[in-house]
C-alpha cells in the first residue's frame, strides 16, 4: 500500500510541475514531460505493474485537463508503463543510460499517441514528428533531475537498505542497478 501511495505523490508531483514550472521551460511550443519522466523512473525502479499503473494515473491526469480525446493518453501512458517495467533496472549502469531510454520512451509514447489519432481520425499537426524529436531530446536533457529525486526518496522511504531492492544513486555519482521486486 505505502509503494502505492509513493507512485501517486510522485505522479501528482510531477503532473503539478509539468503544468506549472513546464510552462516556463517552454521551447517553441515543446514543454519538458516531468510526468512522463517521472512515470518511467518509476517503472524501471519497479516493474510492469507499478509502471502501467503509474502510467494510467499520469495518462487519466493528462486526460482531465486535454481538450480532445479522454482516454488516449490514459491508454499511451499505460503501455509506455508496462514496456518501460519490463526492463531490468540493473542493465542501467549511469545516468547516460537512463537519458537514451528517457528518449527512446519519449518517441515512443509519441507513436503510441500518433497510432491512437489515427485510429479515432484526430488532426495532427504537420509538425508532430518535429516537436516530438525535441521533446525526446529535452526530456532526456532534464530526466536526471527527477529520476535522482525518485530514486533517493524510494531508497528512503521504501527499502530497508538504500543499495538492495532498487537503483541507487552511489559515491561514484553512477547510477548502480539493483534487481526488481
Amino acid at each position: 500500500m505505502m509503494r502505492f501511495v509513493f507512485y501517486f505523490i510522485v505522479i501528482i508531483s510531477a503532473f503539478i510541475l509539468h503544468n506549472t514550472v513546464g510552462a516556463f521551460f517552454k521551447l517553441g511550443k515543446v514543454v519538458p514531460d516531468v510526468t512522463l519522466i517521472a512515470l518511467v523512473s518509476i517503472a524501471l525502479i519497479e516493474n510492469q505493474a507499478a509502471g502501467a499503473s503509474s502510467g494510467f494515473l499520469a495518462g487519466l491526469l493528462k486526460d482531465l485537463i486535454s481538450l480532445r480525446g479522454f482516454g488516449v493518453n490514459a491508454f499511451t501512458h499505460t503501455l509506455i508503463g508496462y514496456v518501460a517495467g519490463i526492463i531490468e533496472a540493473s542493465i542501467i549502469s549511469n545516468i547516460l543510460a537512463f537519458m537514451l531510454l528517457v528518449f527512446g520512451f519519449t518517441i515512443l509514447s509519441n507513436f503510441f499517441y500518433m497510432m491512437v489519432a489515427f485510429l479515432v481520425s484526430y488532426q495532427i499537426d504537420y509538425l508532430f514528428w518535429w516537436y516530438a524529436l525535441i521533446a525526446a531530446f529535452y526530456n532526456a536533457l532534464i530526466s536526471p533531475l527527477v529520476y535522482l529525486p525518485v530514486v533517493y526518496a524510494y531508497n528512503k522511504l521504501l527499502t530497508r537498505s538504500s543499495v538492495t531492492g532498487a537503483t541507487a544513486y552511489a559515491k561514484s555519482s553512477k547510477i548502480v542497478g539493483g534487481g526488481k521486486k
